[in-house]
């Protein structure tokens, strides 16, 4: 078992630090930041955890809980507005052009969560939008999950 939980943990750093590589890179590669990220800080909680009995509902309506999706997997949580105009597009696009960059494959060894903390955004909002980045990743790679805080 620790070997397992080992490996786990080695490849939740690897895929950290290959999406801040590549974003890192992109955004070098594409100049300045965007006139929407100029004035955006990150404020750090290292060590912080994430309550695993947080309700969502997914894509279809279905009730879920947080631990759900923490299984044997790492996973990837991207917090957003759904109908955000600027920065949350931004990030999610962000986060696809990481994700195509990287050998892993999001649903066969790691698992993407991305939540909308928008207490207005519904199912279909979701959905349209987990087809629209599940597009960008690439018609293949279905098994991403898109789900959004139940608020």
């Amino acid at each position: 078992m620790p070997l397992k939980k080992n490996r786990e943990n080695k490849l939740v750093l690897t895929l950290s630090f290959l999406l801040l590589v590549v974003a890192g890179g992109y955004a070098r590669a594409n100049g300045a930041r965007p006139q929407a990220l100029r004035d955006v800080e990150f404020d750090q909680k290292l060590g912080a955890q994430v309550a695993p009995d947080i309700k969502f509902r997914d894509e279809t309506g279905k009730a879920i809980q947080l631990s759900e999706y923490f299984t044997t997997k790492p996973v990837i949580l991207m917090l957003a507005y759904y109908k955000c105009p600027h920065l949350c597009p931004l990030a999610l696009e962000g986060l696809v052009k990481s994700l195509k960059a990287i050998s892993f494959d999001a649903g066969k060894e790691f698992s993407v969560l991305t939540a909308s903390i928008d207490p207005n955004d519904s199912p279909e909002i979701a959905a349209a939008k987990k087809q629209k980045y599940l597009q960008m990743y690439g018609a293949i790679r279905r098994r991403t999950r898109l789900a959004f805080f139940n608020r």
